[in-house]
């Protein structure tokens, strides 16, 4: 058996090379190869990169997290939602010269007539929100 002899004059076994089995370590060609210089700006690209697409995924996974949680909703839902409100807002509005223009006829007064706007437009008003 081959011995190691230490400064303080005790010995220990020599190491034996390692050889591979195929169970990790180093593989042959692994590291960095000699005369190849990777430059500081390729790196600095890289994890640039790297980092971007490490923060792009954080916001996806909240944004799905939010979303399943109900705090968002698609854009597309809304802007549906707003065209039809105001389908029903314009109906309405453009409604009451037809349904006033008779009744205004009858009115005497300034104040009749005044009073006569107001009560449709509430009446509007009303049946939108009992829409909603």
């Amino acid at each position: 058996m081959n011995k190691q002899t230490l400064i303080d004059g005790k010995s220990k076994p020599a190491k034996t090379p390692k050889i591979a089995s195929g169970q990790g370590g180093a593989r042959p060609g692994a590291g960095r190869k000699e005369g190849v210089e990777v430059s500081s700006k390729a790196y600095q690209l890289y994890n640039t990169a790297r980092a971007k697409k490490t923060v792009h995924e954080a916001k996806l996974a909240e944004y799905e997290e939010r979303e399943k949680a109900g705090q968002l909703i698609e854009v597309d839902l809304v802007r549906n939602e707003w065209q039809q409100i105001l389908a029903n807002v314009r109906a309405k509005l453009l409604s009451l010269p037809t349904k006033l223009a008779a009744q205004a006829l009858g009115a005497n007064t300034l104040a009749e007539m005044e009073a006569l706007l107001a009560d449709a437009v509430y009446e509007a008003l009303q049946e939108l929100a009992a829409d909603a």
